[in-house]
Order: structure tokens, then C-alpha cells, then sequence
């Protein structure tokens, strides 16, 4: 999407007055959070496919799903669930 209008977005707008960002956690209890924030937020995504990635290391077992809430005052609620990965010794984050 482009604008080519002299109107900024909606999400332009948001910048500018300070609306709330969002927020993305894992839907899961915070002991079992062992590496980042119980949850993180995103300022805002332009338009054009832009993307915000943000890591956890979570406590499970390879192949248990945990659900993700990503919420905005604005634009309400998205869940879904990812896969969690088998990770080695030294190797998380990457």
C-alpha cells in the first residue's frame, strides 16, 4: 500500500499523538519465560510488508505449542500459536 495522499494514516496519525503501541507476550505463566520480557511492545509497522521480530526463550519441550497475544487499543486482538524449537546448549537467541 502507498499513500500518496498529504493525509497521513491512521498509524501516522498514532505516532504523532502518542497512541499506545502494541503489545505481543506469550500466553504462558512467567517461570517458564527464561530469556526476554514477559512482553514486548511494537511502536508501530508501516505499510509495504514491514516486519518487527521479537525473540523469547521459552521453557517446553520441542514440538509444544504456545500461544502468542499481540493487543492494540485500537485494532484489538490477534492470537497464534508457534511451534517451540529444540534448541542446544549456547545456541539460544540464535
Amino acid at each position: 500500500m502507498t499513500n500518496d495522499s498529504l493525509i497521513p494514516t491512521h498509524l501516522a496519525i498514532s505516532r504523532q499523538v502518542g497512541n499506545p503501541a502494541f503489545t505481543l507476550k506469550p500466553l504462558l505463566p512467567a517461570e517458564r519465560i527464561v530469556g526476554g520480557l514477559i512482553q514486548e511492545r511494537i511502536p508501530y509497522l508501516a505499510g509495504g510488508g514491514e516486519r518487527a521480530e521479537r525473540r523469547w526463550i521459552i521453557r517446553g519441550a520441542a514440538g509444544e505449542k504456545v500461544a502468542f497475544r499481540a493487543f492494540n487499543r485500537v485494532f484489538g486482538e490477534i492470537k497464534t500459536e508457534i511451534t517451540l524449537q529444540p534448541t542446544a546448549p549456547g545456541q539460544e537467541g540464535n
